[in-house]
């Protein structure tokens, strides 16, 4: 599984087909993401053949595990590593406006 497009409330995932590694067909995807407190995790269906995923509506600068569990046709599991992620902080805008407005006013 591969990370990329963190903000600070989205995190987007992709991984590798297993369907001609593991030699099997009908295989669908479920990606889950949970807070590392031990939250229930949140779950996206991905349809057949689709190998990446978006979580949004996320917390800034906050760490969360994600994985991604592979089912064939027969019910079979295939799960990945947990990856731990971190949204982005955000709040940079706010910054520049405060030391913006201390330069105005000193």
């Amino acid at each position: 599984m591969t990370v990329g497009n963190i903000s600070t409330t989205g995190i987007g995932i992709h991984w590798q087909n297993l369907a001609p590694i593991i030699n099997v067909s009908g295989l669908y995807y479920v990606a889950l993401l949970s807070h590392t407190n031990g939250s229930l995790p949140n779950a996206v269906d991905v349809a057949a053949n689709t190998t990446f995923a978006n979580f949004r509506g996320l917390s800034p600068y906050t760490e969360y595990l994600i994985n991604v569990i592979a089912v064939d046709s027969n019910g079979q599991t295939y799960r990945s590593s947990n990856v731990t992620v971190q949204t982005d902080e955000g709040g940079t805008y706010d910054f520049y406006a405060f030391y913006a407005s201390k330069l105005v006013y000193s």
